[in-house]
């Protein structure tokens, strides 16, 4: 899957030429697998590319491309941070392990990807705009524990005899097999 037209431009600079020239294709990949939505692409795009940017700018390969020109990335940098889009100390507003950003954004996008192919395709709802990974992933995660609630309900009235009351609403249940897909589901294992 290659990447679509109208995002050709977000990756055509002298440095993701020169330095990521795959990547725009690379990420569409992993966001399109969740949604397909113009208003995810972007977020996850504008994430990324900075990302990667500055993963660049702290390494040591940085001096390399003499007279690149990456005034877009910078700018980029700038509207991230401007936005709240950013990872690391809250208070220096920057980070400092930048392979870290990229790593925890495709976790978590593989993870609700997973879950919204699946049984929660209201989660491609969810709005992203320039809103931070964290309220992203907080409203996302929300809508996962409100569908695993109604899943357990569901699960332990449809068959299983309560074994052991833990109180707080938490109990064992003798699901009479050794292994269920739902219950997996919902206890995050499976």
């Amino acid at each position: 899957m290659g990447l679509p037209r109208k995002y050709r431009s977000m990756f055509d600079t002298p440095f993701f030429k020169a330095v990521y020239p795959d990547l725009g294709a690379e990420l569409y990949k992993e966001i399109s697998a969740f949604s397909q939505k113009e208003d995810h692409v972007v977020w996850y795009f504008r994430l990324m590319k900075a990302a990667h940017y500055l993963e660049y700018c702290a390494g040591p390969t940085y001096a390399k491309i003499p007279n690149l020109d990456t005034r877009k990335e910078d700018k980029l940098v700038r509207a991230v941070e401007r936005n709240g889009l950013y990872m690391g100390d809250p208070e220096k507003r920057i980070c400092t392990d930048f392979r870290a950003i990229s790593k925890w954004l495709r976790e978590k996008v593989e993870h609700f990807a997973g879950l919204a192919n699946t049984n929660l395709p209201s989660l491609r709802d969810v709005r992203f705009n320039w809103r931070t990974p964290n309220q992203v992933f907080e409203d996302l995660g929300k809508l996962e524990e409100a569908w695993k609630e109604g899943l357990s309900s569901e699960t332990t009235t449809a068959y299983g005899d309560k074994i052991i009351d833990l109180g707080g609403g938490w109990s064992w249940f003798d699901l009479r097999r050794t292994g269920d897909p739902i219950e997996g589901l919902i206890m995050g294992h499976c």
